[in-house]
Formats: structure tokens, C-alpha cells, sequence
């Protein structure tokens, strides 16, 4: 069902503020700063210390809005309404991973086995170490879940201390294994990489290059017949990156009603990072229930 949404309620102190003004420009939407005003508030910038969760829980009873993960997994669940929600998880919009599930429904390559997503950035572009465990992290989970369509079952991260470079272990219902190689701490004259690789019992979907193969130009499909090349979608779009353009996709697909309201995996993906950092151990997430 479409989701009616005509302006976009911008905090001024949001550090994306330029870049959010031009996705409203390019989608035709209105951005207002009188947060009243809107259809849909964007509070995903929200650091959520307490004035902040008594600010969101008051427009959660009267406003659709978007907020991180965190934010999202401390909301008080008998006072607001879940379907005013959307859990700003923009990775979902990520053409990788929605193309990995389309060509798995579809049968492609068989049974999904195992995940492995590679992560990594420049420190100029690395974010502060919350947002990298609770929205960079988390939204790397969420997404493999989308793809596993199986519950999260364990979960393990090892980090290190003072920086943003972490690797995470997975295990979704059905045996389905997860690696996760996040590195934020890369030298500034390096550029950023965003890999996943789909292993199947009968081939694999991936966007890791191959040698004489590069990819740039958008995806490889490649059979014994023939290898055809996927082009990248919204070409009109002129700015960002497409982790960055993601932020603009999720909008899109808020507005279509193909993006899920309500709190998704958000409070089970919190808690679990949250434990085992602070016990070095996996968590099994059957003993959270």
C-alpha cells in the first residue's frame, strides 16, 4: 500500500543535512524543518541519550518517522505505534542484496550455505564507533537475514579495541553461516569496498570482482553459456556512492509501501551485539526468547 509522504521533517543538527535536502530535491519532496508539518520525520541522526527517547516516543503516537536501530530497539513498545515505525535499516535498499534474493527465490544456484560480507573504509570516511556497531553492523546482519529468510540463531563479534575493524560470526536457522569482515581503519589513500558473496550448493552470487572482470560498470552474470553484465540502476541520480544512494532507495521504497514498518530485528540485533562485546563470547539468540 502506498504511503503517503509529501515532506520529509529534517532536523537541522543532522550532519547529512545537505546531502538529505538534495535526495528531497531529487525525489520531488518537500523538506520542512517544522517537524509538525511533515508526513515522515527523519530522526535516524538521534544519538537517543534520554531527551531524545522522550522526543521520539511522542512523535512515535502521532508521526511516521525513522530512526536508527538503537534508537529503534529502546523505544518503550506499550507507548508508541509500531506501524508509525520504519527502522532506518538502508542497506534493504541495496540493489546487491535485493538482487542475491530475487536470483535465490528464483533457484539459480540452488540452497543458500553461507554469507561472507567485506566491509571497509578510509578513516576519513569511518564513522564514530557506535554508529559502526549499531548501524553499519547491524544493518549487516539485518541484510543477511533478509537473504537467509531465516531467523538469527548466534551471533559472535570480535573487535578491536579503539577502532572501527571488527570480524562477526552468524548462524541462521537452517545452518546458514555469516563471516563479517568490517574495517573501518584503512589508509586515507585506499578506497572503500562493499563485497558480498552468496555461497549456494550449486554456484555462487557475488559482486567481488574477477581477475580481467571488473566490475564498475555494474554486475557480472555469468553461466557455462554466456556472461551478460547488469547495469546499474537509476542512472539519473549524479551524487554519491551506492552505499550513500541507499539512504534515497529506502525513501523510495517507504513511499511504494514495499518497506517494512514496525521494529523489525532491530532489538534482537541490539541486545546480541551488546552481549557478546561485553562477554567475549557467542550469544545464542534461542535464550533470549
Amino acid at each position: 500500500m502506498l504511503t503517503v509522504i509529501k515532506k520529509i521533517g529534517l532536523l537541522e543538527n543532522d550532519p547529512q543535512l545537505d546531502f538529505k535536502k538534495r535526495v528531497c530535491d531529487f525525489l520531488k519532496l518537500e523538506p520542512v524543518s517544522n517537524l509538525e508539518d511533515a508526513d515522515l520525520i527523519d530522526l535516524s541522526s538521534l544519538s537517543f541519550e534520554k531527551n531524545d527517547s522522550l522526543k521520539v516516543t511522542e512523535w512515535a503516537k502521532i508521526k511516521k518517522i525513522l530512526v536508527a536501530p538503537a534508537a529503534a530497539a529502546k523505544l518503550p513498545l506499550g507507548n508508541i505505534k509500531e506501524e508509525n515505525i520504519y527502522v532506518s535499516f538502508p542497506l534493504r535498499a541495496w540493489a546487491l542484496p535485493k538482487k542475491i534474493l530475487k536470483m535465490k527465490c528464483d533457484d539459480i544456484c540452488g540452497e543458500l550455505t553461507s554469507l561472507r560480507i567485506t566491509w571497509t573504509r578510509p578513516k576519513k570516511e569511518s564513522s564514530n564507533e557506535h554508529e559502526f556497531l549499531y548501524n553499519t553492523l547491524a544493518g549487516l546482519i539485518d541484510i543477511a537475514g533478509l537473504i537467509a529468510e531465516t531467523p538469527l540463531e548466534q551471533l559472535y563479534v570480535e573487535k578491536v579495541k579503539g577502532e572501527n575493524n571488527l570480524f562477526a560470526l552468524a548462524m541462521f536457522e537452517g545452518e546458514i553461516a555469516l563471516e563479517i569482515e568490517a574495517n573501518e581503519s584503512l589508509p586515507d589513500s585506499m578506497e572503500g569496498t562493499h563485497f558480498i558473496k552468496a555461497n549456494f550448493t550449486d554456484g555462487i552470487i557475488t559482486n567481488v570482482p574477477l581477475a580481467g572482470h571488473f566490475n564498475a560498470e555494474g554486475s557480472i552474470y555469468a553461466t557455462d553459456e554466456k556472461v551478460s553484465r547488469l547495469l546499474i540502476e537509476n542512472g539519473e541520480w549524479d551524487g554519491g556512492d551506492e552505499i550513500q544512494n541507499t539512504y534515497w532507495q529506502m525513501l523510495l521504497s517507504i513511499k511504494d509501501g514495499s518497506y517494512p514498518s514496525g521494529l523489525l530485528d532491530s532489538i534482537k540485533i541490539f541486545k546480541a551485539i551488546n552481549e557478546t562485546l561485553k562477554t567475549s563470547m557467542p550469544v545464542n539468540l534461542g535464550e533470549q526468547k
